[in-house]
């Protein structure tokens, strides 16, 4: 009985790996030309950012040390992207036959815009109140900056060790035995 349990669970979250793999963030001609299950799809996909989103903010909310992991323009334009999908779905509100379907994508895009409006609004009083303690709150504060390019000491340390170990001469096994005379390597000699 349990092993039907796991095989079914495996199996929904199979289902949702392969359907989410193939869901994309459409442009503004694909979006335009969309069908609503196309649109349903990109809304689990927005949906599924958003959770991720969240889980971050929530992580960084009592955490001090927490660096972001997106910085607020990338939240900003998907807020941007979801706006532009309520606009276009107004616009086609005429030319669509299923005026259900339609509702229940409108509701959910716009939904989702709230979601993410309020995540924005979260990022900001994170920065606001974190920024003064710690500087990686503030990730892509100088957008022309790298985060990879940041300067980790121990990092920097280890590499001058390994340059300075590489810089020595090596010697053979063969050289070493030739240099060392049995007495010096405690061999008994025969």
């Amino acid at each position: 009985m349990l092993n039907v349990k796991l095989k079914t669970i495996l199996l929904f979250i199979a289902i949702l790996i392969s359907t989410n793999l193939h869901s994309k963030i459409l442009d503004k001609d694909e979006a335009r030309q969309a069908d609503l299950s196309t649109l349903q799809e990109e809304i689990s996909l927005f949906q599924s950012i958003s959770l991720g989103i969240s889980l971050s903010l929530a992580h960084c909310d009592n955490n001090e040390n927490c660096s972001l992991p997106m910085e607020e323009k990338e939240i900003q334009q998907l807020l941007d992207t979801i706006e532009s999908r309520i606009d276009s779905l107004a616009k086609r509100q005429t030319e669509i036959e299923d005026i259900i379907g339609f509702n229940k994508v409108l509701s959910a895009y716009i939904s989702e815009r709230d979601t993410y409006s309020e995540h924005l609004s979260k990022m900001k009083e994170l920065i606001i109140r974190f920024g003064s303690n710690d500087e990686s709150l503030q990730y892509g504060v100088d957008p022309d900056f790298p985060v990879e390019a940041a300067i980790d000491e121990d990092l920097l340390d280890y590499l001058s060790e390994l340059t300075s170990f590489e810089d020595e001469e090596l010697l053979d096994d063969e050289d070493i035995e030739e240099s060392v005379t049995p007495a010096e390597a405690n061999i008994p000699s025969q």
